[in-house]
């Protein structure tokens, strides 16, 4: 063939293109497995963490569960005990009704007197028998619901890390999961609850066996006898139950009474003073203690008073970060809580309209800077709002959250608001021209300025010296005062750290790169933490939530997925708590006490 021949022949020339476009479709091949490979790692990551926290919750929740079934094994022996005390009150009872109906019966019902007090003597006889070892059954339960309340947290976590080790692997390389305490939020009740608990437990049992005998109108007349019961076991446990700490027979007669306070209750040294009635002595002799102090708390309290109308600190007041209003303020969020037991029936707050234009950049809604217009202060100085003005969605609030924490930092002007019903515009199926602009308005509480609560306080009628707890050790566990259902008490959160070396596609995907280096991109900083995954879940009461005589005595206790925010609280008890968690063995974890001021964690 002649050089000119071959110069005119063009066979195999698309296999020049075909060779480029092959690279470009294994280019784009390895994109979309990689891609698709990615979506599944950060997939199994989440669900790893989710897994994790929901498992630790779970047992957290199992144990108030075990601690509940305690409290009821309790109740059930010490049952046996109010059984035996009220056959014998029963007995005495009918001898006394007996010997006064013998002046109307010419002497009749006296031969019912021997048969009435051989019953009391028997009765005695058995309560005296068996009241040491049921008492010694009670410390002994007492003992496993203190080893239950401190182990629990540890068996959880330890559940935790065999859930991401067992099913984490491949994807995860590290992960921690933490609470924030290090025991169950309970603490010692009262005896003289148990008592009142096993008093009601034998008409609660009497009354499901005549309805299971579907015997009418009995049934109802125990169930009417089962509050009465409940209270005269606990007013009387002495007699009954044979020890009481604090009932009717060691303490000094008294009342509860139910009365309206004020919050928030600022807790300064005047304001103790006041409640203790300390005083000083001027030179002309003693002044009235009480008064002294309760003047001084008074003008504390009125250089923290917020302005009529907005709600803002008064303009020649002290308004500087921890100045009395900020200290009210800060205060009145905590007291003045929806989730409290009893929640506020009235409330103060600063409310103010927002106003923000979200624009669309092709790929997400940016939020603009929004506008605000003036603050406004709701409910008056003589009457509050009845409805709360946000929280959890059990408390029925015009919009849900409620935020703890006041001030992001030292910055007094930079306030976190309490709650906001700001949404943004949801992402649209068929995507907006980039630059379409979308106004909202919305409402947020900035403060929260008092509320008014209705609490039982004890109301002594004669001062006398408390009595010792000689129950304690027999006593059941109660949900702690200060832990309110939803609070950080309860919440468990779990941080993983992906292993991204198993995706095998990503170094694939570079070919599509020819060897140069990645495009610069605006959110390039934002890609060392594409490998970690956060969860946060909650242990809690499934009931109604205001009924707290009932967390315990009920095992309805369960776990939830949340979702995550950050833990709101001293920072400072937190690095104490985690420090002690170190300490414990339950987790490696550890604090990073540099500027940064963020939790660190190690495998």
């Amino acid at each position: 063939m002649s050089c000119l021949s071959r110069r005119g022949d063009d066979r195999g020339a698309i296999m020049v293109l075909a060779l480029f476009l092959a690279i470009f479709a294994i280019a784009i091949l390895y994109t979309v497995i990689g891609t698709a490979e990615t979506v599944l790692f950060r997939e199994r990551l989440q669900d790893s963490a989710d897994s994790a926290a929901l498992s630790s919750a779970v047992m957290h929740a199992r144990s108030m569960n075990l601690l509940v079934l305690i409290n009821l094994v309790m109740a059930a022996l010490l049952a046996v005990l109010v059984t035996i005390k009220l056959i014998e009150s029963i007995a005495i009872i009918g001898g006394i009704v007996a010997a006064a109906l013998a002046w109307f019966t010419g002497g009749a019902t006296l031969s019912a007197i021997p048969p009435l007090q051989s019953v009391q003597s028997n009765m005695h006889d058995a309560y005296e028998e068996v009241k040491d070892p049921i008492y010694e059954g009670l410390e002994a339960l007492h003992s496993v619901g203190e080893a239950v309340k401190a182990a629990a947290p540890g068996a959880a976590f330890a559940v935790a890390a065999a859930e991401i080790e067992a099913h984490g692997k491949p994807t995860v390389k590290e992960g921690v999961v933490v609470g924030t305490r290090l025991d169950l939020p309970v603490k010692d009740g009262s005896f003289d609850e148990l008592c009142g608990e096993a008093g009601e437990l034998p008409l609660t049992l009497t009354r499901q066996g005549l309805e299971a005998a579907q015997i009418p109108v009995l049934p109802t007349l125990m169930e009417h006898l089962e509050s009465p019961m409940k209270s005269l076991a606990s007013e009387f446990s002495d007699w009954f139950c044979g020890d009481s700490d604090g009932g009717s027979s060691n303490s000094p007669p008294g009342h509860k009474q139910r009365v309206t306070r004020s919050y928030p209750r600022m807790k300064t040294a005047a304001s103790e003073d006041c409640d203790r009635g300390e005083g000083l002595e001027d030179s002309d002799g003693p002044k009235d203690a009480k008064n002294l102090k309760c003047e001084e708390s008074q003008r504390e309290e009125e250089a923290g008073k917020p302005d009529n109308n907005t709600g803002e600190c008064p303009k020649g007041k002290d308004c500087s970060l921890r100045g009395p209003y900020d200290a009210r303020v800060t205060q009145a969020r905590r007291d003045c809580a929806p989730t409290l037991f009893p929640p506020p029936i009235e409330y103060w707050y600063q409310e103010r309209q927002g106003h923000v234009v979200y624009e669309w950049t092709g790929k997400f809604w940016k939020r603009g800077e929004p506008r605000y217009d003036a603050p406004v202060r709701r409910g008056d100085n003589e009457r509050g709002v009845h409805q709360p003005p946000c929280g959890p969605p059990h408390v029925s609030p015009a919009i849900e959250g409620y935020r703890m924490t006041v001030h992001p930092g030292d910055d007094v002007e930079e306030v976190i608001p309490v709650c906001s019903d700001e949404t943004p515009p949801e992402v649209p199926t068929l995507a907006p021209a980039r630059g379409t602009t979308e106004p909202r308005d919305f409402r947020e509480v900035t403060h929260i300025l008092g509320c008014k609560r209705e609490v039982e306080e004890d109301m002594p009628i004669d001062a006398g010296e408390p009595a010792d707890n000689s129950g304690n050790s027999k006593s059941p566990k109660v949900v702690e005062g200060d832990a309110a259902l939803g609070d950080e008490n309860f919440q468990i959160r779990a941080l993983l750290q992906g292993d991204q070396q198993a995706l095998a596609a990503t170094r694939v995907v570079h070919l599509a790169l020819w060897d140069t280096p990645e495009p610069a991109h605006p959110l390039e900083k934002m890609k060392r933490f594409g490998g970690f995954s956060v969860a946060q879940a909650e242990y809690f009461y499934d009931g109604k939530p205001n009924e707290r005589d009932a967390w315990m005595w009920n095992m309805n206790w369960r776990a939830r997925l949340r979702r995550f925010r950050l833990p709101e609280g001293d920072l400072t008890k937190m690095r104490e708590t985690c420090a002690e968690i170190i300490e414990s063995g339950i987790c490696d974890t550890a604090f990073d006490l540099g500027a940064a001021e963020r939790p660190r964690f190690t495998h």
